[in-house]
């Protein structure tokens, strides 16, 4: 069971430059000898603890989603409960949130979760190939089918300004004429209907091993660029969204170790079936966080957790290094620059068997990250 209060604090204070030429298209750091990481406990603060209200109608197995809403807190369980939970800011169950079916306002597989800037929520289902609207309170709204864009989203994105634009990350691409090569499409929402408007990323010249990290899928409201990054090989791109590549990262992903991935499990590693325990022994990036001032790049090994710090530009600021049993599997972006983790009490170990409610943990990433 995580507890953060046993963390072996292991500070070395980060010595990095950066150079890199006037458009911003290629970064370039150096890490001096020994100097590479501080433990991520050292760059954020606990805020506070949240624990979820647990009733027979809202117990929660493990946690796929937490998004913020002006209603409350909005937390998906897509493994054990297969359900959405709307819970108070106390963690006191208020409903939830749509049920499991194939009818309108029902899903079979809670895919990726999303909050517009009026509190509405929008839950991706990739295999009804469609996304559901509710409004802020969790009532019923719309239906949005895709099925004519001929993708397999693993997430997506609302863009909105003024109008909405829908983002689809989409890692097994090639599937269709109308995604192609590309890992992202950008379509305009009209009402109840989907427009396909353009491709975005291609397998050269940096995103050239295909497949895609499942969530290794971004977008920067502050720069208006889509991140993503490879899954067999260390580089990250960011995107504009005419589709532009803007800037590859490498040399900043060089102190992390060589991506591996068993070779009997290759041929198997995009299927829904895989077993999640084995998915996660991969050496790969597993998940970009977007908070206000930072993005996070996620990268797992066996031994240890990753986290590389950017700043929306794309300059690194800090690189984490923690081993995995210190560190939470998953972090899901807050408000502001928090981030919230989340665990479940040490009597409840079989997550069949539980019997109480995960707590979430909030934390504040630190303001004065830099590189010193």
């Amino acid at each position: 069971m995580i507890r953060f209060g046993t963390w072996i604090l292991l500070l070395i204070i980060v010595s990095c430059g950066e150079q890199r030429d006037t458009n911003r298209s290629q970064s370039t750091f150096s890490f001096p000898a020994g100097k590479k990481w501080v433990s991520f406990s050292e760059i954020v603060t606990p805020v506070d603890t949240t624990i979820l209200e647990a009733t027979p109608n809202s117990i929660v197995g493990t946690i796929s989603e937490i998004k913020v809403t002006p209603a409350g807190l909005v937390v998906a369980d897509n493994r054990y409960a297969k359900k959405i939970f709307l819970f108070r800011p106390s963690g006191e169950f208020i409903r939830t949130i749509g049920k499991s079916g194939s009818g309108p306002g029902e899903y079979r597989y809670i895919t990726s979760v999303q909050i517009d800037s009026e509190g509405r929520i929008y839950v991706l289902d990739n295999t009804l190939n469609k996304i559901i609207g509710f409004d802020a309170s969790g009532q019923f709204r719309q239906e949005l089918n895709y099925a004519t864009l001929g993708i397999y989203p693993a997430c997506f994105c609302l863009l909105e300004n003024p109008d909405i634009h829908i983002l689809f990350y989409n890692p097994e691409s090639g599937l269709t004429e109308i995604s192609g090569d590309a890992p992202v499409i950008l379509t305009d929402l009209q009402g109840d209907k989907l427009t396909f408007l353009r491709s975005i990323g291609k397998k050269e010249p940096l995103l050239s091993r295909l497949p895609f990290s499942f969530q290794a899928f971004a977008y920067s409201p502050n720069q208006k660029t889509i991140w993503l990054a490879e899954i067999f090989g260390l580089g990250l791109a960011v995107y504009t969204l005419a589709g532009e590549l803007e800037r590859e990262i490498r040399d900043a992903c060089e102190v992390l170790p060589e991506p591996h991935i068993h070779s009997r499990h290759f041929e198997k590693f995009n299927r829904l079936s895989e077993s999640l325990d084995t998915y996660y022994t991969f050496t790969r990036f597993r998940h970009l966080i977007m908070t206000k001032d930072y993005v996070l790049a996620l990268y797992f090994s066996p031994d240890y957790r990753h986290i590389l710090i950017f700043n929306h530009h794309g300059d690194l600021l800090l690189a984490t290094r923690d081993k995995k049993d210190t560190l939470p599997n998953w972090f899901y972006a807050s408000e502001g620059n928090d981030l919230f983790s989340y665990e479940h009490s040490p009597e409840t170990d079989q997550a069949l068997d539980y019997l109480t409610n995960p707590f979430l943990i909030r934390y504040r990433i630190n303001n004065d990250i830099s590189i010193p």
